[in-house]
């Protein structure tokens, strides 16, 4: 029996729990599941290595907050071009809420399924 998760946050918690099966009920978490998931391993390199500088900027305290929302904008620019804005901005927002990147590599190690119902089901 799978764990149903509705946000970013009950996902990230259910991956750190080691949670074998995982359907996610909210579409756009979904979405960029399946985007992460469908990219080569050598554009992943590329795309994380922009989500990683991203997460860093916006979880680092910055002395200047004008730039707070300057330096993720432009470092997600690679990961824009791999996996599209909505993707990669769910992949930050999924980063930020487990405090690193090391989410998405977990989340990489899962096979995807879509289900007839919109779902989108994990299994390891």
């Amino acid at each position: 029996m799978s764990v149903e998760v509705n946000s970013k946050k009950e996902l990230v918690e259910a991956i750190k729990q080691g949670e074998a099966s995982i359907e996610i009920c909210d579409p756009g978490t979904g979405h960029t599941i399946i985007r992460i998931k469908g990219v080569g391993a050598v554009a992943w390199l590329v795309a994380i290595g922009g989500i990683g500088v991203a997460v860093a900027a916006i979880l680092t305290p910055s002395p200047d907050p004008a730039t707070k929302g300057v330096i993720p904008f432009v470092s997600g620019g690679a990961a824009v071009a791999i996996l599209g804005a909505s993707a990669t901005t769910g992949a930050i927002a999924l980063a930020v809420a487990a405090g690193s990147t090391k989410i998405l590599t977990q989340i990489r190690h899962y096979k995807v399924q879509k289900l007839p119902n919109g779902h989108v089901l994990l299994t390891k």
